[in-house]
Formats: structure tokens, C-alpha cells, sequence
């Protein structure tokens, strides 16, 4: 009779500990109500901005939405609520991008490498497209152009997030 009483309060034990275990494998945390300024502010600029997600990116809060062309956008946001930075994902589509940019790649080094994606860094300090390539058996390189064509630099892939105050 012991040990059944014994077993019974284990079990009890191990199930009360199993329910109080969370899924630890959601690192996404809820974003605090956006104060007023912020939706303001993006009012402001995308007034036809519709679903858009907030999330708080270092000392950025960040509105995250897709355009009516289809385009993912991130409107960065200092704490005073000031425009920082836009980021336009174009997925990996040469055709979306001004001409001179798309000319500017077809006619470079890298013009036979996959492109995976193609982002538009608006910020106050200098705007650029990043189109991030890969080839089998070399490592992925980032091309960094101007807006009129000129490419900047072309490095190894580094995975560093690029923010509204850093150069490039």
C-alpha cells in the first residue's frame, strides 16, 4: 500500500512539474502598446500601410508591413518616434529595382551568381541597395550599390543587421 501511495504522489509530482514547463523555443516577445507617436509617424509616411506588426529592434521600435505593391517593408523608429531608416525587401527580383542598379549587376563580376535577396536601405546618412548572392562552392558575398548604379563594395557575407546610424 505504500509504494502505491508512494507511486500515486510521484505521479501527481511529475505532473504538476510537467505543466508549469513552457515552450522555450519562442524567443519572440510581445511588443508593448506602440505609444501614439509612432503610429502617427507612420502614418505620416505609409498612410496606406494596412497589418502592420511593431516589435522593439535595440532602441528601435520597427513597423513592419507590406506595401500595396507587395513589397515587405520596416520603418525604423528612434525613441523620439523620428523616421532612422526604411527597409524594402525585394525578395531576389532584378525587375523591381531601378535599372540602373539591375544594369549595374548583370554587367558586374557576380552577374552568373544566385541572387537570394535584394534589400533598399533608405536612411538620412545614405540610401543603397544590398543584393546578397551565392555561388556552389564559394562563400556568399554581399554587393553593396548607390542608387544611381555605382558599386560601392561587394564583401563576404557577415550576417551583421545593418542599422539607421551605421555605415556601410
Amino acid at each position: 500500500m505504500k509504494q502505491k501511495l508512494f507511486f500515486i504522489m510521484i505521479s501527481l509530482l511529475g505532473m504538476t512539474a510537467w505543466q508549469s514547463c513552457s515552450d522555450d523555443d519562442d524567443d519572440k516577445k510581445p511588443v508593448p502598446p506602440v505609444e501614439q507617436s509612432y503610429i502617427d509617424a507612420l502614418k505620416n509616411l505609409y498612410p496606406n500601410a494596412t497589418k502592420v506588426e511593431w516589435e522593439r529592434k535595440g532602441m528601435y521600435t520597427v513597423a513592419e508591413f507590406d506595401q500595396p505593391s507587395g513589397i515587405d517593408t520596416e520603418v525604423w523608429f528612434n525613441a523620439s518616434a523620428k523616421w532612422a531608416m526604411t527597409v524594402s525587401d525585394y525578395d531576389n527580383n532584378l525587375s523591381l529595382i531601378p535599372a540602373e542598379v539591375s544594369n549595374a549587376f548583370k554587367a558586374g563580376e557576380y552577374s552568373s551568381w544566385v541572387i537570394d535577396e535584394i534589400k533598399y536601405y533608405e536612411r538620412e546618412i545614405g540610401d543603397f541597395y544590398l543584393i546578397d548572392v551565392e555561388k556552389k562552392g564559394s562563400q556568399d558575398m554581399d554587393l553593396y550599390y548607390s542608387p544611381d548604379g555605382t558599386l560601392i563594395k561587394a564583401i563576404p557575407e557577415n550576417d551583421v543587421a545593418i542599422l539607421p546610424d551605421m555605415g556601410i
